[in-house]
């Protein structure tokens, strides 16, 4: 059989001076995607590099991606067999990381889809330990959520993913947070107060004490209307996904026996954040974004509804965006301490055995 053969972007275009990162982020992910039928893979390359002015494209021969550990150099060939690369290192809520996982921490690599879905559970994790009210108004879909949801002419397959709220029901949530790579590119998607678009059952005794619509808050913002905000670090504004999120809100509610508000629709929002520096952030602004509006959503909920227009520096220092260099280093000494504890737990269990 031949080698596999990928397109690998040789001289993409990058701001800032980052050329060559880009180029290499841009070729490590596709070499990821190496499993792809070969049409899918070359449509998706071709949507990521539509904002790219100065682009060459050469066919490669794929050489298999070293496996080095997070620590190791750049550069500096793997001593891990394939077989201890793709070793699961922590089991997280149902999120499994092995060492190839942890190497993605590294720049100019691209956070995967294990990455992200880790950084959103802890930091839902985290807010539940210290404010479990706020926690309990949040619903984090998996990274899979939206690609199992939309189909290859861009149609949504509700029954691809109907049997993921078996167990909530998200129009008693007031925020669902929604990550989505669309044409190698992540950005984030928040349904705010879903519940408006719906008519309640009339409340029993025992559901008598619960808020589901309509309820106050100590939020400095409460969200009126369901609205739709999208917030990418490339400034680009999403509306298909909006008209696909509505369409998935109907079926929903379908599904749960309650009945939409007559001709009521969510309203769209493209939320004005800073924007990444470089080719191969946006996974990582992703979390950022996640992890500071969940922190506060009623004061971040206003900021993007506000008719104020922030400048570049004003929209760094509300969205506290100073320290997403740090991103990377911070998951990986979370993903090395959880990982020592977790080994040792493994570790004992197998010796009781």
């Amino acid at each position: 059989m031949p080698p596999q053969r990928h397109w690998q972007a040789l001289a993409p275009f990058a701001p800032r001076g980052e050329e060559t990162a880009g180029t290499t982020s841009l070729g490590m992910l596709v070499a990821d995607l190496k499993r792809w039928p070969m049409k899918q893979r070359r449509r998706a390359l071709r949507e990521k590099i539509k904002s790219w002015p100065t682009l060459k494209l050469k066919a490669i021969q794929h050489k298999p991606e070293s496996t080095a550990p997070a620590g190791q150099s750049k550069g500096k060939k793997s001593t891990l067999p394939r077989s201890k690369s793709l070793e699961t290192i922590l089991a997280y809520h149902g999120v499994k990381i092995n060492h190839r996982d942890l190497r993605r921490l590294q720049r100019p690599q691209f956070l995967n889809c294990e990455l992200i879905q880790f950084g959103l559970r802890y930091y839902l994790k985290e807010l539940g330990l210290c404010m479990p009210e706020l926690a309990g108004q949040f619903h984090v879909f998996t990274t899979y959520f939206y690609s199992k949801l939309i189909t290859k002419d861009n149609q949504i397959n509700y029954s691809a993913v109907e049997r993921w709220t078996a167990k909530v029901n998200i129009f008693q949530k007031k925020y669902i947070i929604i990550p989505i790579n669309q044409s190698l590119h992540w950005f984030l998607a928040i349904i705010c107060n879903p519940g408006s678009m719906v008519c309640f059952p009339p409340p029993t005794p025992s559901t008598s004490g619960q808020v589901v619509d309509g309820g106050k808050s100590n939020e400095k913002t409460e969200p009126l209307h369901t609205y739709i905000l999208t917030l990418d670090s490339m400034n680009r504004g999403h509306p298909s996904v909006v008209t696909n999120l509505t369409q998935y809100l109907r079926k929903e509610a379908a599904a749960k026996g309650l009945r939409w508000r007559g001709s009521a629709c969510p309203r769209a929002k493209k939320a004005m954040v800073p924007s990444q520096g470089n080719s191969y952030d946006c996974g990582v602004y992703l979390l950022h974004f996640a992890k500071v509006f969940m922190s506060d959503p009623g004061k971040y909920y206003g900021l993007i509804m506000s008719r104020k227009e922030l400048n570049e520096k004003e929209q760094v220092e509300e969205w506290k965006s100073q320290g997403v260099s740090n991103i990377r280093e911070r998951l990986k000494r979370m993903i090395n301490s959880l990982s020592a504890r977790w080994m040792a737990e493994e570790g004992k269990q197998k010796e009781d055995c």
